[in-house]
Formats: C-alpha cells, structure tokens, sequence
C-alpha cells in the first residue's frame, strides 16, 4: 500500500502524499499492526504480573473483532480516497472507529492490569508497572474518543474529524504504545534487570521518563481535541512542546540502557562471589 500510494504521489505530481489517501494505511499500521502487537504481548505477559489466568479463546476473539474492525475501516479509506463520496462509505468508516471502544475496554479487562489477583513483581519493579496502568489508561481514552468522533460523524453522514481522527491516533501512538514499549523494555529486558540488582531503590529516572511521556501525550492530544474551537496558529506550541518532551523521554531511557549495558559485565561478576557464598 506505501509502494502504491507513493507511485501514486509521483504520477499526480504532488510533493507528498495526501492524507486522504494515506488514511486507510495509517489507520491499518496503528490498529492493524501496533496494537494487535502490544494486545498479544500485554495478554501473555501481563497476566505473569498480576496473577490471572489467561483466556486463550477471548484473546483471538480480540484479535479478530480488531481485525475486522481494521478491514472495515480500510476498506471505506481506499474508497473514499478514489474518489467516492456516499454517507454509507462515511458510516462504514465511523462504524469502524466506533468499534474501537467496546473492544478496548474488552482489551484492558483481558489483560487485567486493573483488576490484579496477585503481586508477582519484586519490590524493586513495583514502580514500573505503573507504565502498564498508564498506558491501559490511555487506551481507555482513545476508545472514549473513537467513540465520540465515530458516532458524531455516523449520526451526520460525514466524514470523520480530520482533528478527532489525529486525537485518536497520537493517543494510541503516544500514550499507549510509546509508554508500554518503554515500561515493558524496563520490566524484562536484562540490562535492567541487570541494573535493578545493583540500584533496587531506584525511582526518579522511570518515573521522569514516565512523567514526560504523559505530558507528552496530554499536551498533542489535548491540542488536536482543542483544534475546531482553537484555529489560531498557537495550537502548534503545545504540539511542539509534547515532541520535545517524547524527545528527551526517549534519550534518557536510550542513555539508561546504554548505561545498564556498560554496567552489566561488573554488576554481573559482583554477584559471582554471592552466589559462590550461598
């Protein structure tokens, strides 16, 4: 689909490629592919923390109903982006996004972040399960406006929000799968297992990344809902402000990684003479 719409940008003469056509691949890659990814992994994983038990059939009931409902949406895009105009191929489309409500809430009870039976995590990992809360927190707002601009835009017959469908998607983008890529890498890779051996009481660095990574989300979300009551050209200054903070979160969290890595041979061989002890 990229290859075509590009192929398509060259034979019409366009510097880039125009949103109305890149819809349909937008919506495909957030729904179709980063958040099935985040729902299989969060489904699996998750449930190690909290201690439930695992619904192998309602988690590929999620997975297909998200798939469907990803289709559909792609389906009214590519036809809307020939060219077509009909309040049937709009409502097909905000029938789709609507969708994402009931099956996000489905999503967050799945994996049961809010609902735990179990403590699993050592003390020293209980502050980053709070980028999991976080992130499930997020994607129940981003159903809540898929919600909104869906059925506002099927009552009417239009198109949906340019606005609402930019709100959904960073909310997605950032908040859910920026904040969950980042606390899962801090919960299991080992460079940060690793490091929680030697500094177990280590709060401010996650908790600032996750902070920045919220603020980050609150303001290019809040900015984007904002847009149709706020046209003047300040609107940007918060956008601007949420990628300079999703910049510095990401360059703290790479500087600790890097740091973990360096780090783990000696904080590894120093466990060594412990081990031997016991």
């Amino acid at each position: 689909m990229n290859l075509a719409l590009l192929v398509q940008m060259a034979q019409r003469g366009d510097d880039t490629i125009r949103p109305l056509s890149a819809s349909g691949l937008l919506h495909l890659q957030v729904y179709g592919v980063v958040l099935m990814f985040i729902f299989g992994v969060a489904s699996r994983a998750v449930p190690a923390f909290t201690g439930l038990p695992r619904s192998e059939l309602l988690a590929k009931a999620l997975a297909l109903a998200l798939a469907a409902s990803a289709a559909a949406y792609l389906v009214g895009a590519l036809w809307v982006a020939t060219g077509a105009r009909s309040p049937a191929l709009y409502r097909l489309e905000a029938a789709a996004l609507s969708a994402v409500g009931p099956l996000f809430l489905l999503a967050t009870w799945l994996v049961g972040i809010f609902r735990p039976a179990a403590n699993r995590l050592a003390s020293a990992s209980q502050h980053h399960i709070w980028f999991i809360r976080t992130a499930f927190s997020w994607l129940l707002i981003a159903g809540g406006l898929g919600v909104y601009y869906g059925v506002r835009a099927g009552v009417d017959g239009a198109p949906i929000s340019y606005y609402g469908l930019d709100a959904v998607r960073h909310t997605v983008a950032v908040g859910v799968a920026s904040v969950m890529v980042v606390g899962m890498a801090m919960l299991v890779l080992p460079e940060f297992a690793i490091r929680r051996v030697r500094y177990p009481s280590e709060r401010i660095p996650p908790l600032l990344i996750l902070a920045l990574l919220n603020s980050a989300a609150a303001l290019r979300v809040g900015a984007a809902v904002a847009t149709p009551h706020w046209i003047s050209t300040d609107r940007y200054w918060p956008m601007a402000v949420a990628g300079g903070l999703a910049e510095v979160a990401i360059l703290l969290f790479a500087a600790l990684f890097v740091w973990s890595f360096l780090q783990k041979r000696s904080i590894v061989e120093s466990q060594i003479p412990l081990r031997a002890a016991e």
